[in-house]
């Protein structure tokens, strides 16, 4: 079986699972605190970590990846770097190397890791937005837990035929396993989201506290960081307000500026104003889920339009409009792949499912979940450069995706602001 980099554009950035990638996260959050549990990736190794923390937040910018974070800077930092300098968060006056994301590079799998063990997309069973469920037979939608391409399907649907979201992640929560330590978890989303499946299995163990906008998750989360002064903790904090803008225009929204402008001195106010009791022990770890890559309409692909493809599909496709998973009819995964090859090769790179999970794609090929390979599709699809796979029915209108490989979406930062710097 050939290496995944044989198969792949040079340019492209795999997730670095055993150095540097979002996986990393939960252990570096147990080494902080003192915790140490059944971590299944080692703490990152970076200067600008301290040997010990005692209130440590996550503050995930979703998709604000490091090319779009640094393009930002280059035009109006807001005092940014500034900021980051003030709590120590520069290496040599600039900003820190960036980590990875992991593969898929997209929202469902990335945050289901960091709110996990240190596993890898693949040891979790969270391979994308929508994935196929063996045991029920559909492809099922992970946000909202119901049958994906049923326009009928309801929020929580699969509950009904006996999974719980609960029962989805394949590993203990991060909050669980810092909680078998005496260390309490506090999870900070939009309220829309708050008590959504997705969030009732990522959040497991975790007081979760609701928000009605990205001020009022700043200012409560300067609350509690004050209330809990002294005290041993961890806290998610999740922004999603950048992604949903580059979703809609694409990575020069207009919009984006202004945010960033707005969002710098709001956070800077948040660690000005904290206490020298809040403040001690207190670090604030960056980062985000993805980055994104403009995506022009003029280079979707509409999946109906190849029959030598969809004709030897047994189900609908899933996963991301740039990370698509393709199920075939029984015997026809080579005659698949052959034509996944054939017909899209200029604009995705075609792999089996097999190839996919034995190269580490998804993680540790040694450690995957129990369906990992039924739950991936038999051809997996990566997008080049601003490709996208829909189907007819859809209507996409994103001009801005993530969930391939391209350093764009690849690549996060990860900035440590300690606030008793």
């Amino acid at each position: 079986m050939p290496e995944l980099t044989e198969l792949m554009p040079e340019r492209w950035v795999l997730p670095d699972y055993r150095g540097a990638a979002l996986n990393h996260l939960p252990p570096t959050v147990g080494r902080l605190l003192g915790v140490a549990a059944d971590w299944r990736s080692a703490p990152l190794a970076r200067p600008g970590l301290p040997e010990r923390a005692r209130q440590v937040v996550v503050l995930l910018v979703d998709g604000l990846g490091q090319a779009r974070l640094q393009r930002q800077l280059a035009r109006e930092d807001a005092g940014f770097l500034a900021l980051l300098e003030r709590y120590g968060a520069l290496e040599g006056g600039a900003l820190p190397p960036p980590i990875t994301s992991v593969s898929p590079s997209t929202t469902t799998a990335a945050t289901s890791v960091i709110q996990a063990n240190g596993a890898g997309p693949g040891g979790l069973g969270i391979l994308g937005y929508t994935q196929r469920l063996p045991a029920l037979g559909v492809v099922a939608n992970m946000l909202f837990f119901n049958a994906a391409w049923n326009r009928s399907a309801r929020v929580g649907d699969l509950e009904a035929w006996g999974v719980t979201p609960e029962s989805m992640l394949g590993a203990p929560s991060i909050y669980q396993l810092l909680a078998a330590s005496g260390v309490a978890g506090h999870a900070f989303v939009p309220n829309a989201v708050s008590r959504n499946p997705l969030s009732r299995m990522q959040f497991q163990g975790a007081e979760v506290v609701g928000y009605v906008d990205w001020v009022d998750m700043l200012t409560r989360l300067g609350a509690h960081l004050e209330a809990s002064a002294g005290r041993p903790g961890f806290s998610y904090a999740y922004l999603p307000d950048f992604d949903s803008l580059m979703h809609r225009d694409g990575t020069d929204s207009p919009t984006l500026p202004r945010l960033f402008e707005a969002f710098v001195p709001q956070l800077r106010r948040v660690l000005d104003e904290l206490s020298p009791a809040a403040r001690d022990g207190t670090l604030l770890l960056m980062t985000a889920d993805h980055g994104h890559v403009t995506t022009p309409l003029e280079e979707r692909r509409l999946l109906q339009r190849y029959p030598s493809i969809f004709s030897r599909m047994a189900l609908r496709e899933a996963g991301e409009p740039r990370h698509t998973f393709l199920y075939a009819r029984a015997g026809a995964e080579g005659e698949l792949l052959a034509a996944a090859r054939e017909e899209l090769g200029d604009a995705f790179v075609a792999l089996s499912g097999a190839e996919a999970l034995a190269g580490g794609l998804y993680g540790d090929p040694a450690h995957l979940h129990p369906e990992a390979d039924r739950r991936v599709g038999d051809v997996v699809l990566l997008a080049k450069g601003g490709a996208t796979m829909w189907a007819e029915d859809q209507n996409p209108r994103m001009l801005g995706m993530h969930g391939s490989l391209e350093p764009e979406e690849m690549l996060v930062p990860l900035l440590a602001l300690r606030a008793d710097a």
